[in-house]
């Protein structure tokens, strides 16, 4: 069987270490084989399972609310089995606290570890991926992946203590490089070796932290060093002269089919993966993917620049996104009220009428909520000319549900709900992108996919 560089360098790395550790330790080990000894080549439709991670680090929202002995934690690293007193982050009432997985073992280095290999190929062809490589530890965190989907994109993933760093080759050749750590992103071009620009998960959502001149048409100035960005706080990508750029556009490098497009078409790519492969990109449990962008306007014309996408809790989505759990919710009911219907129905029909049942379920709400009629809308069909029309009317786009939160965190929520095997595409995310800047003049938006969680 012929593998892809990206997979066969996987293999190679196992059997280094493999070898490595038989030199050191005289364990000899298979680094391709499970527990049972059963080399995993499996196509089943289902991703193989990762172990969560054993340690983590204790990270806080960094502001005057949070309690002192758990700002003392911040930047520490626990075990999942031994937590501190009063529990892990999250447990005590009112912590705003998170729990930032650690990959590997503070204890151990990399090198002294044997790494177990897994491949996984699709089966049933309804997924956006067609194969998943990984490399775990023994503890079961990854170590790296690499994920091949349908359309050609690849993504090489490695995992190593807080760092996260990514690769994502688009199927035309195009490249990106994502790096994670603390909350904080970088993101590069190519082979820069300068970021294009940083971003990072504040108080009051996604925020670019610094960026290059050439990125500077982003907005005002302010946009580029937030004022509720805090410096002070763990920042590993912080720079030490940090500069507030005047805007200087620079349109030829983020023309049709130029940065922008490579940089959306990547972000994208990358929350598909984290949405049908979440244990590939290292993801908790509680966590989900969510892509934020940033609208901005340069020589009279418009457009919005995403930002950050990022695996993300409930939790830390909320101050964002109040009423996310409600969707979640909402959907779930939706899809339960109609499973016994749904043999009786073609997907398409079925999927109608979940959707149907949740924007009853929203206005039921803001019925009885002045606050959710304020703030929220399900099933708003809408052009770019006009903020509302019939369903159906040509050239429209519906919106699942809206939450405009724009009055107090500066944004504007969309949860677009799926009910089949396909997610969000390039196409949909622009329009999506396109309607909520010109008819919510919203600086800052996130789009968030929600699927019937049974």
């Amino acid at each position: 069987m012929v593998r892809a560089d990206g997979e066969q360098r996987l293999i190679s790395k196992a059997r280094r270490r493999a070898f490595d550790t038989y030199l050191r330790f005289g364990h000899k080990i298979d680094p391709l084989a499970t527990t049972d000894g059963e080399y995993k080549e499996v196509g089943l439709g289902q991703e193989p399972v990762v172990a969560k991670t054993r340690f983590y680090v204790w990270r806080t929202v960094g502001d005057d609310r949070v309690r002192p002995k758990h700002e003392a934690r911040e930047g520490r690293i626990f075990a999942r089995n031994d937590p501190p007193d009063g529990g892990p982050p999250g447990t005590e009432r009112n912590c705003r606290c998170w729990a930032e997985s650690y990959f590997g073992d503070p204890g151990i280095a990399d090198e002294l570890q044997p790494l177990r290999h897994v491949r996984q190929v699709a089966a049933t062809g309804t997924e956006l991926w067609s194969s998943i490589e990984s490399l775990s530890r023994p503890d079961g965190s990854l170590a790296e992946s690499f994920v091949a989907l349908r359309d050609g994109t690849r993504i090489q993933s490695k995992f190593w203590r807080t760092l996260v760093s990514r690769t994502i080759t688009l199927a035309g050749g195009g490249k990106v490089r994502i790096d994670r750590e603390a909350g904080r992103q970088q993101v590069y071009l190519g082979n820069e070796s300068e970021p294009l620009f940083r971003s990072a998960w504040t108080l009051g959502g996604p925020r670019v932290t610094h960026a290059q001149r050439r990125m500077a048409f982003m907005g005002d100035a302010d946009t580029l060093l937030e004022p509720d960005f805090r410096p002070d706080r763990v920042d590993p990508f912080r720079d030490p002269n940090p500069q507030i750029l005047s805007p200087n556009p620079m349109l030829d490098l983020f023309g049709a089919g130029g940065g922008l497009d490579l940089l959306g078409a990547a972000f994208l790519a990358l929350h598909m993966a984290q949405q049908e492969a979440p244990a590939s990109q290292g993801m908790a449990e509680d966590e989900r993917s969510v892509i934020s962008f940033r609208a901005w306007s340069a020589s009279g014309e418009r457009n919005a620049l995403p930002l950050l996408v990022d695996s993300l809790t409930e939790e830390r989505l909320r101050q964002s996104c109040k009423y996310l759990p409600d969707a979640q919710r909402w959907t779930d009911e939706a899809a339960q009220l109609l499973s016994q219907e749904r043999w009786t129905m073609s997907a398409q029909t079925w999927g109608t009428k979940v959707h149907l049942a949740v924007k009853n379920m929203v206005e039921d709400l803001r019925k009885n909520s002045a606050e959710a009629d304020k703030i929220l809308r399900a099933e708003l069909s809408m052009t770019i000319d006009e903020e509302r029309v019939p369903y159906g009317t040509s050239g429209s786009t519906r919106l699942d549900i809206l939450e405009d939160r724009k009055g107090d965190m500066g944004a504007v929520c969309v949860y677009d709900i799926k009910t089949s095997n396909y997610g969000l595409t390039a196409a949909r995310v622009k329009k999506i992108a396109d309607l909520v800047r010109e008819h919510f003049d919203a600086k800052m938006f996130f789009v968030i996919e929600l699927r019937p969680s049974r």
